[in-house]
């Protein structure tokens, strides 16, 4: 392989520093946002027996609070409500790159030991992809999101908005009037 020319290597070298600082930089931001399902995207696809395709619409609530921004990875709590019921506690993990790509997956708090073999705990993970878009002149994530078994499965996407504490959305959620985003994540 030919040894690279000095421009080169500069023009190497400020590429890849480039690509570091904004993946370091351009979504630093997202570190200690809150962010919800707005009412017009609420609406899931819920399948409750895979086998005979019984499906309906539910209303899925999805919190998310990033508590850190490392690197263009996001670190968080996360909380599922469907249908009006108790929020469900999630970790949420994952990765956004430069230009806005994001892939995120939901974990429960509590796993489930269901002793398949040898005391084996295992949960449900949610999985999504999807993007940082603005919206309305707004940043918002516009996802896709799946999770389940084999028993029954959640398809929903949806966009999630930026929600702070000024916000109607903080005190009085869509799909859950009267629970508040501080409630859900207060410890």
């Amino acid at each position: 392989m030919p040894a690279l020319t000095d421009a080169a290597q500069t023009t190497r070298s400020a590429d890849t520093t480039s690509a570091n600082d904004a993946t370091s930089d351009r979504w630093a931001w997202l570190a200690g946002t809150y962010w919800y399902v707005p009412t017009e995207t609420l609406p899931a696809l819920q399948v409750a027996d895979l086998h005979t395709q019984r499906t309906r619409l539910i209303n899925d609530q999805t919190l998310w609070f990033f508590e850190r921004f490392d690197s263009g990875y996001l670190i968080g709590r996360a909380a599922i409500s469907l249908d009006g019921g108790d929020f469900q506690p999630l970790t949420i993990v994952g990765s956004v790159t430069p230009p806005g790509d994001v892939m995120v997956t939901l974990a429960p708090t509590d796993t489930i030991d269901l002793s398949l073999r040898d005391g084996v705990t295992i949960a449900t993970l949610s999985s999504g992809a999807g993007r940082l878009v603005q919206r309305n002149g707004d940043w918002a994530f516009l996802m896709q999101m799946n999770n389940g078994t084999s028993v029954g499965n959640v398809s929903h996407w949806s966009y999630m908005v930026q929600s702070t504490p000024d916000d109607q959305s903080w005190t009085n959620l869509p799909g859950v009037p009267g629970v508040s985003i501080g409630d859900v994540f207060a410890e």
